[in-house]
């Protein structure tokens, strides 16, 4: 960490440019948080208060980020874990201002604001005080909010014993998280023959039919046909995959950079459409949250 004077604005732009490149190429692994941790060498505690205003101000968008690949949100997604990062090596000087975000009024990044407490709990760091927050204010924050700071994690759990050990006591003690990771990690399969779901993705909609059926509590209005998935949870046949979906769920077109809601009848061939929930590849202001907006697949 820099203590003795403060990064320009353009060069924490680039800094968090390289970060958010090497997350749409790479994702999150070691030699992301090695990089992070190098970067963050420049930075002051001083400049938390910039990097929040950066939160939904990114730099300018890179060569690295493809709209049809990363989604429209792409870019303003991989800004804000590369931001979080360097936060998180700015150490416990920084916890006031992560605290503030992680518990004050929602927003995306309160999830990301939680990893980062998850995390210093692993570290040993304030690991009491941090868990006694999230006992306390977990089951208030919204859903969205619980799905997203837990996601990020669950690939470290079978190589970090700490971390595991972290999420194995809050799931024993705080209900909702044990909900959350169950669903995250699909561990309720049994009890969901039908595959039902609330996973977000992105597709292009080659085929939409109208449908009228029950599954389960679920009133079915309709399938979709779609390409370039990004969900593994449907398995594609030929790059194509089939989905039910209900009447609770949420449909977006994607028009240049425009997102605007869509009827099932209203579903072009060439739109790409976000079904489900929520959606962090979204604009502000987000669609209110319908939960659960559930999808099916068949198969």
């Amino acid at each position: 960490m820099n203590t003795k004077h403060s990064t320009t604005p353009e060069e924490l732009n680039a800094i968090i440019s390289r970060l958010a490149d090497y997350l749409l190429t790479h994702r999150i692994d070691n030699q992301f948080r090695e990089l992070a941790r190098e970067e963050a060498r420049q930075i002051s505690i001083a400049q938390l208060d910039q990097l929040r205003n950066m939160f939904h101000d990114p730099p300018p968008q890179s060569d690295a980020y493809d709209l049809q690949q990363h989604g429209l949100g792409g870019w303003l997604s991989a800004c804000q874990f590369a931001i979080f990062e360097l936060i998180y090596n700015l150490g416990a000087d920084a916890l006031p201002f992560i605290r503030e975000i992680a518990w004050g009024e929602y927003d995306w990044t309160q999830g990301n604001a939680i990893e980062l407490l998850l995390r210093f709990a692993a570290e040993g760091i304030r690991t009491d005080e941090i868990l006694a927050e999230i006992k306390t204010n977990f089951p208030q924050i919204r859903y969205e909010a619980q799905l997203y700071c837990m996601q990020p994690l669950l690939p470290e759990l079978k190589q970090n014993a700490q971390l595991k050990a972290i999420f194995d006591q809050l799931r024993n003690e705080i209900e909702e998280f044990e909900e959350v990771y169950a669903e995250l990690t699909e561990e309720v399969v049994d009890e969901d023959p039908y595959h039902l779901t609330n996973e977000v993705f992105q597709g292009t909609v080659l085929e939409a039919e109208t449908v009228q059926k029950t599954i389960m509590e679920y009133e079915i209005i309709g399938s979709l046909t779609i390409e370039n998935s990004d969900s593994a949870l449907f398995p594609t046949v030929e790059g194509r995959a089939r989905i039910l979906i209900s009447d609770r769920c949420q449909l977006f077109q994607a028009e240049g950079e425009s997102v605007e809601p869509v009827s099932l009848e209203e579903i072009l061939s060439a739109g790409k459409i976000a079904v489900g929930n929520w959606t962090f590849s979204l604009p502000e202001p987000p669609p209110p949250a319908i939960i659960p907006g559930m999808i099916t697949r068949i198969g």
